[in-house]
């Protein structure tokens, strides 16, 4: 919990983007975010002042890269520590209701 919050400190008051696969979750200026009950919530203003809401989960892992990217990492090889048998049981989870975070990895970019 410590580590979590000692990460997304650095990213409080910048403006940042959080994508997942590519693809833009939301864009805006990180004002707060809380780490309890299995969640971490970000509450991002966007341009028009208005504040908006991203939950996520915790991450099986978490880090940063040489530029500066915040990576929570879903992916299932990281929960099971690539014991094979253990992640192929758990591909085999049908995908089509599963959240779209399953599998994948977030990355929070900043933009200042």
């Amino acid at each position: 919990m410590e580590s979590y919050t000692k990460m997304l400190q650095d990213y409080l008051q910048s403006r940042v983007v959080i994508k997942c696969n590519n693809k833009i979750l939301k864009t805006g200026k990180l004002t707060l975010f809380n780490v309890k009950q299995y969640f971490i919530r970000f509450y991002i203003e966007t341009d028009k002042k208005t504040t908006k809401v991203l939950e996520l989960p915790y991450p099986f892992l978490m880090g940063k890269n040489d530029a500066g990217w915040c990576t929570l990492n879903y992916k299932i090889s990281s929960l099971c520590n690539n014991h094979t048998p253990t992640v192929n049981t758990l591909r085999m989870v049908c995908k089509s209701t599963s959240s779209k975070i399953y599998d994948n990895v977030i990355n929070i970019i900043p933009l200042n």
